[in-house]
Parts: C-alpha cells; structure tokens; sequence
C-alpha cells in the first residue's frame, strides 16, 4: 500500500509541475494582422509624404541601416545617401511619385515583414502631355524595438523595357583586305 500512495504521490507531483510549468508560460499572440494593417498604413502615408515631396516625412520611413537598391543607380547605404536619392526624385518640381500596395506578408516570428506593389511617375511636358512611367516595388520592413516597422531595404525597377542591343559591328577580316604586291 505504501508504494502505491508513494506512486500516486509521484504522478500528482509531475503534473501538478507540468501543470504549473504550463501555467508560467505564456503563448505569443499572433500580432500578424495588426502589423499587416500597421505596415499597409505606413505604406500609405509614405506616399502620400512623397506625392507632397515632404522630404523629412519621406525619410523618416526608413531604418537608420536601411539599405535602397534603386533602379539604374548605385546601392545607397548610408541616410545621406537614401536622402539625396529622394532629393533626386523630388527635384522635377512637377512630378508626382506613387504606388499602391498588391501584398504585404510579415513572418511567423513577428519581427520582418515584405510588402511588394507597383508605382507611377507622372512628368508633365512641355508639350502639355503627361509622360508616365510604371514600375513595381519590393519593401522589406523590419519591426523597431519600439514597436513601429521601418524600411530595411528598398529596390524597384521600372516595367520600361529595356533597349534593344546594339547592332552587331561588322567583323574585322585581315584576309578580307587586298595588298597589293609591288613587282
């Protein structure tokens, strides 16, 4: 009889840890929707900030080590450098700049996110004519320690096809030339 109570004893006490044990720990909430809305709301101010050529607010966006592959131009690593590209943009004083979210995903662990879309130029002309120019974007977010979600790395490139190669120049043939021989 006493080792059976000294096993019942044993059983209560293992789960009554497991129990306890459970009980200390808590589950993670899953806050992916909330950062989801988060991140497509920042989206939208963001361009919103750009179509106002609001330069400060348009920079304010990206994580002090972000990093912007911008399409025909070197990598851009350091603020200064994220700057004077937007400086760039915003210097047709006529512009606008654009874009429009199609996804935003942010992963299990709650701390890196990827939102991809497409954006416009519009450039108005001398002419009178609006020239446009459409492309797509891919935004890696990272989540701050203070909660917010800034921009890790920028890249877009323009749907503008490429130009077509140039033509092939003829080949140089020694043989094809003629010498002629002194007698």
């Amino acid at each position: 009889m006493r080792g059976n109570l000294r096993n019942v004893i044993l059983a209560a006490a293992v789960f009554a840890a497991f129990i306890l044990q459970g009980c200390g720990t808590e589950t993670s909430k899953d806050t992916r929707p909330a950062d989801v809305a988060a991140i497509r709301a920042n989206s939208t101010d963001w361009s919103n900030a750009s179509q106002t050529k609001n330069l400060d607010k348009v920079v304010a966006f990206y994580a002090p080590d972000a990093v912007v592959l911008p399409d025909g131009a070197p990598i851009a690593t350091t603020p200064a450098d994220i700057r004077a590209i937007w400086q760039g943009v915003f210097s047709h004083a006529d512009s606008t700049l654009s874009w429009k979210t199609t996804k935003v995903e942010v992963a299990k662990s709650g701390d890196l996110a990827y939102e991809y879309g497409v954006y416009h130029i519009d450039t108005p002309q001398k002419s009178g004519l609006v020239d446009t120019a459409y492309g797509k974007y891919l935004i890696v977010w990272k989540k701050q320690a203070d909660g917010t979600w800034k921009v890790a790395i920028d890249t877009d490139n323009s749907d503008k096809a490429a130009p077509p190669p140039a033509p092939a120049k003829p080949a140089h043939h020694a043989a094809a030339k003629k010498h002629r021989r002194h007698h």
